[in-house]
């Protein structure tokens, strides 16, 4: 009887071990959506010129987009022509959509890491964020644009409203 009893108290703690693990794991997912914090009227914009195919993902802690991106046949336009630099093409994107990663001032807060062209005139450009011209840890932000120089997808995070001296 006592073996009974003992399985049955080591099931119940790891249930609730495990209820109490599922609950903290499972609040902060379902609070993401109260966190957000993107320009609503930017995102009804990206999904009208993609043809409703931009795909948005948030940062769970900042609120502010972390990832977006479209199919090549939905790209997000720049105005720009197909024969301006990579870094001119996401900049002009970062310009108008840049406040849904958490930028203020995109020419002020970003700089080019590297820069990348392949096979079907992609693009790719790495931006480091920097607050007074310092390198802030972790802050980057990627932009691939297609041979057109429209914008395809961006991902990666800043941290936003720095005021440090």
């Amino acid at each position: 009887m006592a073996t009974y009893y003992n399985l049955g108290r080591v099931f119940y703690q790891n249930f609730i071990g495990f209820l109490l693990f599922m609950i903290c794991f499972l609040l902060p997912l379902s609070a993401q959506a109260d966190n957000i914090k993107a320009d609503p009227s930017l995102i009804k914009q990206l999904k009208q010129i993609t043809s409703d195919r931009a795909n948005i993902a948030y940062h769970s802690k900042t609120g502010y987009v972390r990832f977006m991106g479209t199919d090549l046949q939905n790209p997000i336009p720049t105005g720009l022509p197909s024969d301006a630099a990579p870094e001119d093409a996401a900049r002009a994107f970062l310009s108008t959509y840049g406040k849904l990663f958490g930028l203020t001032n995109q020419k002020q807060e970003l700089t080019v890491m590297r820069e990348k062209t392949v096979d079907g005139g992609r693009s790719f450009v790495r931006f480091q964020q920097v607050h007074k011209g310092i390198p802030v840890l972790g802050g980057e932000l990627n932009v691939q644009t297609n041979a057109g120089k429209n914008i395809v997808s961006a991902n990666g995070k800043v941290l936003p409203g720095l005021a440090v001296d």
